[in-house]
């Protein structure tokens, strides 16, 4: 019954964002905030104008634009699907009377209307000044078009290329709005963004419900005061990645892919100086990126704020975690939980229990496995481990993933404490994490999903999607050791 009460207790935590509390550009709350994320800044913000526009232009593409499979630029092979109007082409023709004529004529005029209007509410409801006015939208149903790339801004980079110098500071900016067409009951949508400062990646998303808004801003490159601005193209801009529409609740799988849905980007340029009063004004969302310690030639720490440690073995090669003699405790939420012995695994308890300074004899430590295979985030608590007490769990990765992917298989779902992503932490193989029990509970075990484990650069440089995705799987090994609070 304890099982069933903690579920449900998980299960409401990770909805009240959506139903009590709406979270940072949604719908019902009026505030604006901001994040930094390297040298980009990033704004929420949410109108009831900008709503029901957002509503309204769906029916829009419905009802009257063409829609045709284009290619990502930058080399990426992926088709992604795009209302042809919303490309911006150039005209096929002109009219006896000079006007141009488009393929989608008519939705050409209603996505530059639709433009026009995201331009004028984001002007008015955050005191800015957009220019060099540009737009690109796509529809992402199922695994299209989500390979890692960095944005195309043509408009903006000719302009700051071309314009006549000196000019003032520019920032390029980028109201981008996703919009649920059809997603899933149950699944989620948003864009991935590798954070260079931390190498966690974090999940910008929304849920099947929502309409959201998140504005992306990259100030240009200015190498002196009587130098014009630099930008050498798209490159300049952090990797990213949107994702389809998948599961996010292991245990209420409907399948990840289905569904689709809407990404609108409207660009601009905007003065760093307003862009800069903007942030100040703006409420500040602190991300918990792990600070680093080194504490000698062969270890490394990453330390969060919340009690949790990752520890880096530079020149040490952990001991061999055989899986032959183990029991079978559970499956939960998708992930199969085995127990074993300390004296079976008494190499490594050894490895880990020295090179940590734990002081509790091999009697009392117990030992604990996780697999977990599906899809949507699982929990796991203390209970299902079959635990009681305070203890300090060392979980050893020693998860199967292919050449090529990163290592993501924890992560915390930060939507339960109104901020507007899930933060994915990098955890490589071989590499140990000192959780705290009391922390344990409020971290999620990762979608077994090829888009998560993705790496950014290796994506953009030389991974070709069309490859075939091997199968994997994370396996975790728990050294629990009893708390001594004294």
């Amino acid at each position: 019954m304890r099982k069933y009460f903690f579920m449900a207790q998980c299960f409401w935590i990770l909805s009240l964002s959506a139903n009590e509390s709406p979270l940072p550009g949604r719908l019902g709350n009026n505030d604006l905030f901001t994040a930094r994320f390297g040298d980009s800044r990033m704004f929420f913000y949410m109108t009831p104008e900008k709503y029901e526009m957002a509503k309204s232009f769906i029916e829009v593409v419905n009802s009257k634009m063409l829609h045709a499979v284009t290619l990502a630029e930058l080399g990426c092979t992926v088709s992604e699907i795009s209302p042809v109007a919303t490309t911006d082409p150039d005209p096929l023709g002109h009219t006896k009377f000079g006007e141009p004529i488009f393929l989608d004529n008519i939705g050409t005029h209603l996505f530059r209307e639709h433009s026009r209007n995201v331009k004028n509410i984001a002007e008015h409801a955050l005191g800015i000044k957009i220019s060099a006015l540009s737009q690109e939208m796509s529809l992402i149903m199922n695994y299209d078009a989500n390979k890692f790339h960095q944005d195309q801004c043509p408009v903006q980079y000719e302009y700051l290329n071309n314009h006549a110098h000196p000019i003032p500071r520019y920032t390029i900016y980028q109201d981008l709005t996703l919009i649920n067409w059809e997603m899933g009951k149950g699944t989620f949508s948003g864009t991935i963004l590798e954070d260079a400062d931390s190498e966690d990646s974090f999940i910008l998303c929304f849920f099947d419900d929502e309409i959201v808004c998140n504005v992306y801003t990259e100030p240009a490159i200015y190498l002196g005061p009587n130098v014009a601005p630099a930008y050498p193209g798209a490159e300049t801009l952090a990797p990213h990645s949107p994702i389809p529409p998948i599961d996010r609740f292991a245990s209420m799988s409907v399948g990840s892919g289905k569904g689709k849905r809407v990404s609108v980007a409207v660009r601009g340029l905007v003065r760093t100086e307003e862009i800069d009063d903007l942030e100040e004004r703006s409420v500040k969302l602190p991300v918990m990126r792990p600070a680093v310690k080194d504490r000698s030639l062969n270890v490394k720490d990453y330390v969060y704020r919340n009690e949790l440690l990752l520890r880096h073995f530079n020149q040490f090669e952990m001991p061999f975690v055989p899986m032959t003699r183990v029991i079978k405790l559970r499956d939960q939420d998708q992930v199969e939980i085995y127990a074993s012995r300390e004296n079976e695994f008494q190499e490594v308890v050894e490895f880990i229990s020295k090179s940590f300074g734990c002081e509790t004899s091999l009697e009392e430590i117990e030992v604990r496995h996780l697999i977990k295979r599906g899809h949507g985030f699982s929990c796991v608590s203390q209970e299902d481990l079959e635990l009681e007490g305070e203890y300090d769990f060392y979980v050893l990765n020693r998860s199967c993933i292919p050449e090529n992917y990163r290592h993501y298989p924890l992560g915390e779902d930060s939507t339960t404490n109104g901020f507007p992503w899930i933060q994915l932490m990098h955890f490589p193989h071989n590499r140990v994490m000192k959780i705290p029990s009391r922390q344990f509970g409020f971290l999620v075990l990762t979608p077994i999903d090829e888009i998560m484990f993705r790496d950014g650069i290796f994506d953009i440089e030389s991974s070709n999607p069309n490859d075939v995705f091997e199968k994997f799987y994370t396996l975790l090994h728990i050294i629990a050791v009893p708390r001594n609070e004294n």
